[in-house]
């Protein structure tokens, strides 16, 4: 489905004939074509347009509703009624997509509801109001859980809405928002003006009006108000005679409001026309507005700690009366229990051959996972070791985590099974499902076409060997994290036609040419026929159009979509934007939580899962853990904590990988293990509240854990810290280079103000050792290794190395009485660095000054000190 950008919108403010279907809805075509004829394209009409909102329930004592509550029902519309068929013929012969907020009769019952005529005349996001509000619930009904899927795609952007005081309902507008909604539709009635200071300050123009202003911004989207003006003939239909009206809050004629507001919450048309009058409100809206908005606010996205907040989604249909049955009790299986349950609706019951109630067992279930969740995380941060059954085949390692606890052990193995073990008796429960059973489908509409082979979608032509020189280079930079796996890439470029799937999409394909153009030297761009020659200014030029692209990919969202956010939050960090790489890094982790991909998925818990469901799965994996390391990159490079909820992680997924040859793959699976690791022990060094001493046994701990881990990687990964063999694969020196810089991290905290301690001098040693092999490993003192053009990982690594080893020459050499590393050890390393910063001061930010920091300190290291 191919986005348009720019559209013309219109918020109706129009007066229903009150009562009236037949009429009412001969108006709504009169309306449809009138809107039509003004260019619009998608138009919304009111709550309850159809037939007009009951009124008289709020000025008419209730004993004196039955004739107009009898007429307003027979007067109700039916989705499937011949008056709703000819509105959709309507939409469709004037290519336009309508919100339509009408009384929907179902039998002999009422409900509140909208629905969406797209421009083929189909009904799509029929939904109905979550919770009728006050007098409203007496004739109308409550609607199920599916009435929360209030977004749409359409030509025009995401369509969503909500009525009335929907808008109040903090979790209903934050689930709509997460739905990534850009076009909103907020339905009203009538809106009362202020009259008195009895009156819900909440219902009245200004209070309606301002919470439809305020979920504009908060949601970063276009809303539009819509609502219903009243006039004297108008009352008159509802049985409201004058004297109603004098001691009623109405204002007749009056009652109209309608607005359109920007994303950022600013008026864009509307309030210029009299309450009482009929009307169209109309607005050319350019939907990449909503990008600027959310470059500062976005509250499902970079603005969020779904870490903290979370909200739980009951979004399943009514129950019918067959599938309660197939979950009650057989009567003879119905005992009295000896004590009573705590829930009226539960019943004083229990069963000896079924479960006495799924509600009760489930609340339980849940209980005891919080219990262990607490027990494992506030008692006990990583305090055990990490074992390996099966030597170095990662298809077969069987890890587990055990913990020496008073009078016994507890162990937590790789499924989620918990097992406590004393001196007298053993308890062993089996890995509940962490949530409900995810289905592995990533799309409802897999392998679409979007492009064909010309590429019309390049800012400007290449020619074949020098867009595969680009493609070539991008994947050494982004072979640290495997972020976007070579081979399915290459195939999708190979495809005569265009098509979407889980590796490949215009939206990548352009990234990835940025990337590859960011790192290309000046020499490889010369002999390009291109018109600008400014290479770095080459992969902006795809950056810019990878965003024109943005608005559509992440509307109709793949896994290429957290792909491609990865890479370019990873050419924005090279460029030395790190506020633009925050954002795209925060897009990518808020889709990957979308998408569920923490989520353990049960093939026989679904039976209608796909045939190559294990082949969806194994890229959902992919895609997580490789979202999961450039998190803990992230949380280094920042110092936060992770957005990820790793503690609900399945085992890191080497699956079944053949260890014979340094594949990317193997590398990548053992590097996502290791971020697994990392991640937890950086949480609790950076972000729990201990003492320093407990920091400290808990980064012995950890360096064990580490330790363990590389001993157990296969031979063809291993460099242990030596010069990397030449020709070493670029993935298996990231590998190795990880693997230290983690050793750093994790010693970081004790240099500094803790250099009082016994053990400071040993954690100094051992950083002088990992920052050295880092430097080894990337080939600092061997003029003939592209330094500057390693995987930004890489170079991450090596500026932590540098800073550690600054501090440990500051703090050690002054501080202690007998220095922890010698002077000559330590300017070797400086001098190292120094040669290393300056290699790659044009693609690393603030390299050049961070060089001639440490020359300066190099020199004061000659002076002579006083210890």
């Amino acid at each position: 489905m191919s986005l348009i950008t720019s559209t013309r919108v219109a918020a109706a403010q129009v007066e229903p004939v009150w009562g009236d279907l037949d009429a009412t809805v001969a108006k709504t075509l009169g309306i449809i074509r009138d809107a039509a004829g003004k260019g619009v394209k998608v138009l919304a009409l009111p709550e309850l347009w159809i037939p007009g909102y009951p009124f008289w329930i709020w000025s008419l004592p209730a004993l004196q509703w039955q004739p107009q509550w009898s007429g307003y029902l027979e007067n109700s519309l039916s989705v499937d009624s011949p008056q709703m068929m000819l509105m959709r013929q309507c939409c469709a012969a004037n290519k336009l997509w309508v919100h339509l907020g009408f009384s929907e009769r179902e039998g002999s019952s009422l409900y509140m509801s909208t629905c969406w005529i797209n421009d083929k005349g189909d009904v799509v996001g029929h939904r109905r109001k979550i919770m009728p509000t006050g007098t409203e619930r007496v004739i109308f009904g409550n609607s199920s859980g599916d009435s929360v899927k209030n977004v749409i795609p359409s030509p025009y952007g995401r369509l969503g809405s909500l009525m009335c005081w929907e808008h109040t309902q903090p979790l209903l507008r934050y689930h709509t928002a997460s739905q990534h909604e850009q076009i909103h539709v907020g339905s009203w009635p009538y809106l009362f003006p202020v009259l008195g200071e009895d009156m819900h300050w909440g219902m009245t123009r200004d209070g309606c009006l301002n919470l439809s202003q305020a979920f504009a911004a908060e949601a970063g989207t276009f809303v539009l108000v819509t609502t219903t003006p009243m006039s004297q003939a108008g009352a008159l239909r509802m049985g409201i005679t004058d004297e109603v009206i004098a001691s009623s809050p109405f204002q007749v004629p009056g009652g109209g409001g309608s607005r359109i507001f920007g994303p950022d919450g600013r008026l864009l048309a509307g309030g210029d026309m009299d309450p009482g009058q009929e009307g169209l409100v109309i607005c050319d809206v350019d939907l990449r507005d909503i990008l600027k908005a959310k470059t500062l606010l976005d509250g499902v996205g970079h603005y969020s700690r779904p870490d903290i907040f979370s909200a739980e989604l009951r979004s399943h249909l009514r129950f019918s009366a067959q599938s309660l049955e197939s979950t009650m009790p057989s009567r003879g299986s119905i005992r009295r229990t000896a004590a009573p349950v705590r829930s009226r609706t539960n019943a004083s019951v229990a069963c000896d051959a079924h479960r006495p109630a799924a509600s009760e067992v489930e609340a339980l279930r849940s209980r005891v996972l919080a219990l262990e969740e607490q027990l494992l995380d506030a008692w006990l941060p990583l305090a055990g070791t990490e074992t390996s059954d099966a030597g170095d085949d990662p298809s077969s390692v069987q890890a587990q985590v055990e913990y020496d606890i008073t009078g016994g052990s507890l162990t937590l193995d790789r499924s989620g099974a918990l097992r406590f073990s004393d001196t007298t008796s053993t308890f062993f429960r089996t890995a509940p499902d962490l949530a409900p059973n995810p289905s592995p489908s990533l799309h409802p509409h897999p392998g679409r076409e979007v492009r064909p082979v010309a590429q019309s979608y390049l800012p400007f032509p290449l020619e074949y060997f020098h867009h595969n020189l680009i493609v070539e280079r991008a994947f050494i930079h982004l072979q640290w994290a495997e972020v976007i796996q070579e081979e399915p890439f290459r195939l999708g470029l190979q495809r005569s036609t265009r098509v979407r799937d889980n590796h490949f999409s215009p939206f990548l394909h352009l990234i990835v040419l940025a990337v590859g153009s960011r790192y290309l030297s000046a020499e490889e761009y010369s002999g390009m026929d291109l018109p600008n020659e400014n290479f770095e200014d080459r992969g902006d030029a795809y950056v810019a159009a990878a965003r024109k692209m943005m608005l559509d990919e992440c509307a109709d969202p793949m896994l290429t979509t957290i792909r491609g956010l990865l890479a370019i939050s990873a050419y924005e960090v090279g460029r030395g934007r790190d506020r633009e790489a925050i954002i795209y890094h925060g897009m990518a982790v808020s889709l990957a939580q979308d998408f569920r991909l923490h989520l353990h998925y049960r093939p026989e818990l679904d039976p209608g899962k796909p045939a190559d469901w294990e082949r969806i799965e194994e890229d959902r994996l992919h895609c997580l853990w490789t979202c999961s390391m450039v998190d803990v990159f992230w949380c280094s490079y920042l110092g936060r904590e992770s957005s990820l909820p790793r503690r609900h992680f399945e085992q890191p997924y080497p699956a079944a990988l053949d260890p014979s040859s340094a594949s990317p793959r193997l590398a990548h699976a053992y590097h996502a293990r290791l971020s697994h690791i990392a991640s937890r022990s950086i949480e609790v060094l950076y972000v729990t509240h201990c003492s320093a001493v407990q920091k400290l046994d808990h980064s012995e701990r950890c360096a064990e854990l580490y330790e363990r881990w590389y001993v157990n990687l296969p031979d063809c990964l291993r460099l242990e810290g030596t010069d990397a063999p030449s020709g070493t694969a670029p993935h298996v020196i990231t590998l190795n280079v990880f693997y230290h810089a983690l050793n750093i991290i994790n010693l970081r905290p004790f240099l500094g103000g803790l250099l009082s301690f016994p053990s400071a001098g040993q954690a100094a040693d051992k950083c002088a050792a990992s920052a050295m092999s880092i430097v080894r490993l990337l080939g600092v003192q061997d003029s003939q290794t592209p330094v500057p053009f390693g995987p930004l990982s890489n170079q991450h690594a090596a500026f932590i190395a540098g800073s550690i080893l600054v501090m440990m020459a500051c703090g050690m050499l002054r501080v202690t009485s007998t220095p922890a590393i010698e002077e000559v050890t330590a300017l070797s390393a400086l001098s190292g660095l120094v040669e290393y910063l300056r290699a790659f001061a044009t693609v690393y930010r603030n390299a050049s000054q961070s060089a001639d920091a440490l020359t300066g300190l190099m020199n004061e290291f000659t002076m002579p000190t006083d210890r």
